[in-house]
């Protein structure tokens, strides 16, 4: 129905019966749906008198502004498809108003200061976990704790500008509602999957480019991102004995590819949370871990940044994909200039095609063009470094270069006019993501 809170409060709300007469209720309506559909069942369709249920999930759209839903399933009462209240214990239908307000990117949500008896609590407890994996676990861990992310990776606590740059350009909602991993649909394995791609490969391309097509998904729920990294699905890996069963299932496959380096790095992810672990595959598997580390923001966020996205962001650094980068020199090796006039020649070329040619000529110019060409482009625009100050959740700015000249380009989401360009997500198939966003250049002398 599409009528305001304060009219549909008194006609559906009403409906739904308090604590006492609830079991029997829900009970009841279940029924009353499964036995309405499965009459209409064998023609696949619903008859004209019926129009008033569907088979497709309404949405709200410039006709219909508000949707409202009631999910017999999680018990969950829905406004324009966002998860609002627990349907067993709704907040009173007369101040329904008061109890609807926006979250920090604008979406509609419960006030973050609500009564937690009101909000939704869909959230599935862990499932139980088979002993043989803890104890498969237990014997390739050896006791060890989780570490930080620069610990399992040997490099500083610190980012280096490059990591910092990537952090920003990450920087940009949660399964928990499913009880297991293996009932995750493809959307949601899809979805996690091309989130933790964005760690290995720049994750918007132009929607012109004809280059990184949506991937196929894989089968199962293991995929190899590149030859030392591969990314495996979960549920509840902030569950402690769940995250070690992941774990041991992603050591497992590790140490049956063959053909890989010696060290493999894997992420075993639920989207919400991310672990990264470390696998010595010639010392029989001995592994390292991080804790799990929240990857996708909060509603109410007042940042950008989770530690998942850091952590990504370096593994993905540090594990540098080689398509990124030319895998060896085509042009001159034996070619030999001082060392400080080729990092300045490296230092002065702003177009990434002229710095990816440069790199060709030589084992020397490789070197020098190499730090370069780690940062995040669009195009021939290198993202050098992010610029400081407060901006948007969905926007964030940065120093490049535009046909030899100094510009800041800001990265925002689609406003009220057109975008300056249109970018497509590197994702996996049925995600065929295309996304309006605005892709600015400001003068950097006047920023």
């Amino acid at each position: 129905m599409d009528a305001g809170p304060e009219y549909y409060d008194v006609i559906v709300l009403g409906e739904v019966p308090p604590p006492p007469y609830f079991k029997t209720w829900i009970a009841n309506a279940r029924k009353d749906l499964d036995e309405f559909f499965e009459a209409w069942k064998p023609a696949g369709y619903l008859c004209y008198e019926e129009e008033f249920a569907t088979f497709d999930r309404p949405t709200a759209d410039f006709m219909v502004e508000w949707v409202y839903e009631i999910d017999l399933d999680r018990l969950t009462f829905r406004i324009n498809s966002s998860p609002m209240f627990r349907l067993d214990c709704l907040p009173p239908g007369d101040q329904l108003e008061r109890y609807i307000s926006e979250d920090s990117y604008g979406h509609i949500a419960t006030p973050s200061d609500m009564s937690k008896e009101y909000l939704y609590d869909w959230k599935t407890p862990p499932p139980p976990v088979e002993e043989a994996l803890i104890d498969a676990y237990r014997s390739i861990s050896h006791g060890t704790t989780a570490v930080p992310t620069h610990q399992l990776l040997a490099t500083e606590e610190d980012l280096s500008p490059v990591e910092s740059a990537w952090v920003a350009f990450l920087e940009i909602r949660e399964f928990e509602s499913f009880a297991c991993w293996t009932e995750l649909e493809d959307s949601h394995r899809a979805l996690c999957l091309a989130a933790v791609n964005s760690a290995f490969l720049a994750p918007f391309v132009a929607k012109s480019s004809e280059q990184s097509p949506p991937f196929d998904l894989p089968e199962g729920d293991f995929w190899w991102a590149q030859a030392d990294a591969c990314v495996t699905v979960a549920t509840h890996p902030d569950d402690e004995r769940n995250a070690q069963a992941a774990i041991a299932r992603l050591q497992e496959d590790i140490m049956r590819k063959a053909d890989t380096p010696r060290v493999v790095y894997g992420v075993t992810t639920s989207v919400q949370h991310v672990v990264v672990v470390r696998v010595d595959k010639s010392a029989q598997g001995a592994l390292q871990h991080t804790p799990a580390l929240q990857f996708f923001l909060s509603f109410y966020t007042e940042s950008r940044s989770t530690p998942g996205i850091t952590a990504l962001a370096r593994l993905g650094r540090y594990t540098q994909p080689c398509m990124c980068i030319p895998p060896k020199p085509l042009g001159y090796p034996s070619l030999h200039i001082p060392d400080d006039i080729v990092w300045e020649i490296a230092a002065h070329l702003t177009d990434a095609r002229d710095l990816r040619n440069f790199a060709m000529l030589s084992t020397q110019a490789f070197a020098a063009a190499k730090p370069f060409l780690q940062y995040p482009h669009f195009g021939e625009c290198l993202l050098r470094s992010p610029q400081p100050g407060e901006y948007t959740l969905v926007s964030a700015r940065f120093d490049t270069f535009e046909k030899g000249d100094p510009v800041v380009i800001e990265l925002k989401a689609l406003c009220s006019r057109p975008p300056t360009t249109e970018l497509k997500l590197n994702s996996f198939k049925p995600l065929e993501y295309e996304i309006c966003t605005a892709l600015d250049s400001y003068d950097g002398d006047n920023e």
